[in-house]
């Protein structure tokens, strides 16, 4: 919100709107009715910037572990490029317990019958 200075003696200032800023007003008054929701609305964004200084304060006290996270995740992007037939172990691994799935399925199914 802009305060202006208006050139009526009793109103000594107003609220305008920016120049360049097209912004309609309200054509029943306020977008939310019911001023109880305003109240709500106003102080939820108090609580809302709480929240925010709060996550600002904690990344702060927080930056030498978010380096060091930064650091271990370039080392581990070395590797990976370095040795790139490490990303077949998960595949073989899933490989290997399906294999001992199936194996166990047809086991106990002979046991059984």
């Amino acid at each position: 919100t802009i305060w202006c200075v208006t050139t009526d003696p009793d109103v000594p200032w107003e609220e305008c709107i920016p120049i360049g800023v097209i912004q309609p007003e309200c054509t029943r008054g306020y977008a939310v009715g019911s001023p109880t929701m305003r109240d709500t609305l106003y102080y939820a964004s108090f609580v809302i910037w709480v929240l925010g200084g709060i996550w600002i304060i904690v990344v702060i006290f927080m930056v030498n572990r978010i380096r060091l996270a930064i650091a271990l995740n370039k080392v581990a992007a070395i590797f990976v490029a370095t040795n790139p037939t490490v990303l077949l172990i998960p595949v073989v691994q899933a490989i290997c317990s399906i294999l001992w799935c199936v194996i166990w399925c047809f086991s106990a199914s002979f046991l059984l019958s």
